[in-house]
């Protein structure tokens, strides 16, 4: 019996190498999801672009209409600038998109290759070609 669980535990052991590639692996999810994330947050808006300033601006009027605005219209006000200040946020920080975008582009080719994942289904969730093609994916 004892020899049985030698046997047992020495095919458990990982070699170095296999648990490198799961280190790796698991980064490379990592850096993946986090790109994914910032992405739908940054993700481009159908529509004509609005400014910084625009948004602030609109943002300073439906504040300033707060005090005096009927209950229903306070709690939609309350709620319009809540999405102003996100957007704004957003705007702010487009930096974070550009690490995280840098980090994927270096591990989309083999996180894609190694899941089974084309270049048409990271286009059809969003992922703009240039990004795809900075990373060694080609065009479908």
């Amino acid at each position: 019996m004892s020899d049985q669980h030698d046997s047992e535990s020495e095919r458990r052991e990982m070699s170095p190498s296999h648990k490198q590639a799961m280190v790796a692996g698991t980064e490379e999810s990592r850096k993946i999801s986090a790109y994914l994330e910032l992405y739908e947050k940054h993700r481009p808006r159908k529509g004509r672009k609005v400014s910084k300033e625009e948004l602030q601006s609109r943002l300073e009027e439906a504040e300033s209409e707060i005090e005096t605005a009927s209950h229903l219209k306070k709690v939609q006000l309350m709620q319009a600038c809540r999405d102003l200040k996100a957007r704004i946020e957003a705007l702010e920080n487009t930096g974070n998109l550009k690490e995280a975008e840098d980090a994927f582009v270096k591990v989309v080719k083999s996180y894609s290759t190694r899941h089974g994942i084309e270049y048409d289904t990271w286009r059809e969730y969003g992922v703009p070609a240039k990004v795809l093609k900075s990373g060694g994916m080609g065009g479908g």
